[in-house]
């Protein structure tokens, strides 16, 4: 049954996997720019940082990808967030 459901969600929802693949390329980069030129560029550290960061954030949320998986096909139908308040009632401000 989960799996009927998480092929409702499109495929492109980032995970670990992808997290992982984005620390391994931008290290790649990195190194290759330190051998060809002996110094790293500034954008190229960023880039690692970012991707470290993000790796990071996704190790501190097993499951993460699943359940932005699952959210996405039970917003489209019944319009709410899983486990949240309807976003037009959240966007009040004040009491339900």
């Amino acid at each position: 049954m989960i799996d009927g459901i998480l092929n409702l969600a499109p495929k492109d929802f980032e995970g670990i996997e992808a997290a992982r693949k984005a620390v391994t390329d931008a290290a790649k980069n990195t190194v290759e720019a330190w051998r060809t030129d002996e110094q790293v560029p500034e954008g190229l550290l960023d880039d690692l940082a970012a991707a470290a960061d993000a790796l990071r954030l996704e190790e501190n949320n097993p499951g993460g990808q699943r359940v932005r998986q699952l959210g996405h096909p039970v917003q489209e139908l019944t319009r709410q967030e899983m486990g949240g308040v309807p976003r037009a009632v959240r966007g009040r401000g004040g009491g339900l």
